[in-house]
């Protein structure tokens, strides 16, 4: 779930309930829940990110668990449809990971989560067209189910939890 700060709505996509997969986008106003019916759709999901994009103004869902495993993709929400955007580097198929938007470099940040058949520990930037990790430097060790949120009063990234009871803090 991410805030689209320019449209002034919550958007969800995706989970699980007792019938299985969803692939469904909400809206919430403040007031109601709004089904929305875009012309394209990612596939069904959860244990996903999705995190809005400010500079570019959408959302974007990354990776997750769908009915057929981990997924390695990226799809953006501009407030009408889903696009499937694509890069010759990307991250491995993943869930259970955190992501943030990063204001002051104007890239998505996401950091860990269970892949194929480990805990990850890399740091991986989307700028909307490339994924580039981040390589070289001491950080968390490797984790899922923790939290990754933007401090734009101290201009960092700030990371908790993941079966850690531990915060770290990233700038670059």
């Amino acid at each position: 779930m991410c805030y689209d700060d320019d449209r002034q709505r919550t958007v969800l996509f995706g989970g699980i309930d007792q019938n299985g997969w969803l692939a469904d986008t909400w809206e919430w106003d403040g007031t109601v829940w709004v089904q929305r019916q875009p012309a394209t759709s990612p596939p069904a999901r959860f244990e996903t990110s999705l995190v809005y994009d400010r500079q570019r103004r959408r959302c974007v869902l990354m990776h997750g668990y769908g009915a057929n495993g981990l997924i390695s993709d990226v799809h953006e929400f501009d407030g009408v449809t889903w696009v499937q955007r694509t890069s010759s580097v990307a991250p491995g198929a993943r869930s259970e990971h955190a992501a943030a938007y990063d204001e002051d470099r104007g890239v998505v940040v996401l950091f860990g989560g269970f892949g194929t058949g480990a805990i990850d520990d890399t740091v991986w930037d989307w700028d909307g067209a490339t994924w580039t990790a981040e390589v070289g430097m001491a950080g968390p060790a490797p984790r899922e189910h923790h939290a990754l949120a933007f401090d734009a009063a101290r201009h960092r990234l700030v990371l908790f939890g993941g079966g850690h009871r531990e915060t770290w803090e990233h700038h670059a």
